[in-house]
């Protein structure tokens, strides 16, 4: 059993320790999770968490690898192409979300909780009452955290997260690591930064930063208030906690923690004290200061709403670009950006979205196992980088990005 770290008296326990009874409370809280009318909307979610559960009941490691899901479970040839058709990746990814949305909801509070954690489909289950604490302490502790969405964050981004088996030289030389490394190896405080409602930079902190076009591109953002087109304000919170969720689960896993802050909280000083990672697209204040003056940079139209990614060696080429007309989108961009900058002296990653699935992209593609392998040799260098992202979003569901620019100096 391992117990979080901030959730007192709430335990993994393996399938080898399941009780019956605590066998029945799964199939219970399985039944009630497929009720919630997020699960009932989405076939294939539904259909694949069944799945994942009654084989992780019966302790079947091996029917649930990837291919194995997408033949079982949705029907794909034995030869097909996962990394062509990511169904079960995507479709494993929604359900992390769905069952976030569903803990989310107080009235959702049972004796058990399913988890999915990234980088794995086997399912884990946390009880209530395993240290010994009263169950009722437990419901006022987690009613709390739900009430203050901060609180939560800073719970979810503490969260152990499973390690994949591999043996130390081939952990600390592959690309995931890699890219990560400079920040890792940096010795001041290591923050999160999230969207919340109303980001805006503290001026008077940041006054000598605040200067020229990067000024003005933040002041358009201010008062224009850039809408994600595609998804609420709310969801991008939510979609930024679990970009900010998994990188942390990465960081931690590199034995390294990460304070997390909304974007209101963050002054020039937490640039200037230790490595900075920035979550999130329109909602995002600081990386129009210290990104805009790199080759790959987002840009907003505030009259047509349009947003694209700019090529400062082609500023007039929009290839990747959002048209503000559109109402909902099936392609988005992205920019991944991890440089050193000579102003503070400390390392930042920035993952830039034109929308919220832009960022979920990138996301997820610097933190999960399986992703980072598909990120090019070149990235495993200490020198600054830039990619650049394309994204097919397809029923709301976020595939796997393709890359279509690296830029290194």
């Amino acid at each position: 059993m391992v117990a979080l770290d901030g959730w007192k008296g709430v335990g993994v326990t393996s399938e080898t320790k399941w009780s019956d009874a605590q066998r029945a409370e799964i199939v219970e809280e399985m039944n009630r999770v497929l009720a919630y009318p997020k699960f009932e909307t989405s076939h294939r979610c539904a259909k694949l968490l069944r799945h994942l559960i009654e084989h992780a009941l019966e302790g079947n490691h091996e029917g649930l690898k990837e291919r194995t899901l997408g033949i079982d479970v949705f029907g794909r040839d034995a030869n097909y192409d996962n990394s062509a058709d990511p169904v079960v990746r995507t479709t494993a990814n929604e359900i992390r979300k769905r069952l976030a949305l569903y803990y989310e909801d107080p009235a959702s509070h049972n004796s058990v909780r399913i988890r999915l954690v990234p980088g794995s489909y086997f399912p884990s289950f946390e009880f209530e009452g395993h240290n010994g604490a009263p169950q009722e302490a437990q419901r006022s502790l987690t009613a709390a955290l739900r009430r203050n969405w901060k609180s939560w964050i800073a719970v979810v981004l503490v969260a152990v997260a499973a390690v994949v088996g591999m043996s130390r030289a081939d952990f600390l030389h592959s690309t995931g690591y890699l890219i990560w490394k400079p920040l890792l190896d940096s010795k001041g405080n290591l923050v999160i930064c999230l969207s919340d409602y109303g980001s805006a930079i503290n001026t008077k902190a940041s006054a000598n930063v605040l200067s020229g076009p990067a000024a003005k591109d933040v002041s358009v953002r201010q008062d224009h208030s850039i809408n994600d087109q595609s998804r609420s304000s709310s969801s991008i919170l939510f979609v930024d906690a679990i970009v900010g969720y998994n990188i942390s689960n990465r960081l931690f896993e590199f034995g390294r923690t990460a304070q997390p802050l909304r974007y209101s909280e963050v002054t020039l000083n937490n640039f200037r004290s230790g490595p900075v990672v920035l979550v999130g697209g329109s909602q995002d204040p600081w990386s129009p200061i210290f990104v805009s003056g790199l080759r790959y940079s987002v840009h907003f139209d505030p009259i047509t709403y349009d947003r694209w990614i700019q090529d400062s060696q082609s500023p007039t080429n929009r290839a990747w670009k959002i048209s503000g007309r559109e109402e909902q989108t099936d392609i988005d961009y992205a920019v991944i950006t991890r440089f050193l900058d000579p102003r503070t002296g400390e390392w930042i990653m920035a993952l830039t979205g034109l929308t919220s699935a832009g960022t979920e992209a990138a996301g997820y593609l610097i933190s999960s196992h399986a992703m980072a392998k598909t990120l090019p040799a070149t990235l495993r260098t200490k020198k600054n980088f830039q990619v650049v992202l394309k994204v097919a979003v397809v029923n709301g569901i976020v595939a796997s990005p393709q890359i279509l620019a690296i830029h290194t100096w």
